[in-house]
């Protein structure tokens, strides 16, 4: 990072531009793999945007060495490739598969969605077809939404809480996903905190928001500082995922599949951390779901009965639960999904108006943000704890 420091005194941007158009017309797949590691580069320079353009720039212009850094990271041992399921005799539960015009599946009405959260909302659940009608189903295939958004930068996913943003340009992504990332073991994936603001305020047309239940996060301006992020837009390819983990706040989660498979294995609460996570590198999500059957042989018959692995396509709509661990990997060259995080709560009026969130909930919120509770106090009327 310091030699890129250095070569962005010595040298223009007109001639780093000039060196980046004879390798990019030299070697176009090495390319693809350098535009994702740049931002990497650029933000080691500095967080100021003058930086990050400047880094753009110079790492384009010497990419052969950030294509050799990226070449070097782990690769995929392709005689190990995943099954596509844990085995039977292990015996997981099953999810909760529903169809749209069932009367408990969530999505269409707030009736139907009542209906479930009384009678599935305590385990996971899938709503087979339910964003089929979608227009994103067509507009957010691979060609398409390069066409449509190649130009505008998503945000990748972090390694943590604490590790810095990184943006990548669509085009470069998707540039990364038909070289690199075919053979890369954790590939890059776009996990893009969506926003009423370019290039999401477009793509936010293409959907419908399922009609659930009733959300506490709608009480506080989509704006304000104080409320927690809640929706994104996931972009990958294959064996690109989420590390097992469980959603923040108490939050209950919806995750709309929209382009391609996912194959997702979620935990009961219980489970302890330690267990869920043994033997694994942090992030490692490809080895997470190599590992599964050994985690799985270290639990009771009764907590493997509460597990399930199932996979989601296009159009399917998941319910996660509250606290239930989970991990999800990319089936498909392609996947595009919609998540969104929601505290539900319960409504009566009569005699008067109160609003009951689940107890287990609400300790989570106060615990991880007691201002953002008190927040919440202020804002519901009725509000309180079942």
């Amino acid at each position: 990072c310091k030699l890129f420091g250095q070569i962005a005194c010595k040298r223009t941007r007109l001639a780093a531009k000039q060196h980046f158009r004879c390798f990019k017309t030299a070697a176009p797949a090495g390319f693809a793999a350098a535009a994702v590691a740049l931002k990497l580069a650029a933000h080691r320079l500095g967080h100021g945007r003058r930086n990050f353009r400047r880094a753009r720039v110079i790492c384009q212009a010497f990419a052969p060495d950030v294509v050799d850094h990226v070449n070097s990271m782990e690769k995929l041992d392709l005689p190990r490739a995943l099954p596509p399921s844990l085995p039977p005799q292990l015996g997981l539960g099953s999810v909760v598969s529903l169809l749209p015009t069932d009367p408990d599946a969530f999505g269409y009405s707030l009736d139907r969605s009542k209906r479930f959260v009384e009678q599935h909302s305590c385990g996971p659940a899938v709503v087979r077809g339910l964003g089929t009608e979608w227009p994103s189903i067509q507009l957010w295939r691979f060609a398409q939404m390069v066409r449509d958004f190649g130009e505008a930068e998503f945000v990748l996913k972090r390694e943590s809480f604490d590790s810095p943003e990184l943006d990548c340009q669509l085009a470069d992504y998707a540039s990364y996903v038909r070289s690199d990332g075919l053979y890369h073991r954790n590939p890059l994936y776009v996990f893009h905190e969506m926003f009423n603001d370019d290039p999401c305020m477009e793509m936010l047309e293409d959907f419908e928001t399922p009609m659930i239940v009733n959300d506490l996060f709608a009480f506080i301006e989509e704006h304000d500082p104080a409320r927690p992020p809640y929706r994104w837009l996931l972009l990958g390819t294959k064996r690109s995922g989420t590390f097992v983990h469980q959603d923040p706040y108490g939050s209950v989660a919806w995750n709309a599949n929209v382009v391609g498979y996912k194959r997702w294995v979620m935990l009961p609460p219980d489970i302890p951390k330690e267990l869920v996570l043994a033997n694994v590198e942090e992030h490692d999500t490809f080895g997470w779901f190599q590992n599964l059957e050994n985690l799985m042989a270290q639990l009771s018959p009764e907590q493997r009965a509460q597990c399930v692995d199932f996979v989601a396509g296009p159009g399917d709509v998941v319910w996660v639960p509250s606290q239930w661990w989970h991990g999800v990997l990319n089936l498909s060259p392609w996947t595009v999904a919609i998540t969104e995080n929601i505290v539900p709560f319960v409504e009566e009026t009569s005699p008067q108006l109160r609003r009951y969130v689940p107890k287990r909930m609400s300790d989570e919120l106060k615990e991880q943000d007691p201002y953002f509770w008190g927040l919440l106090k202020q804002n519901v009327e009725g509000l309180v704890e079942e």
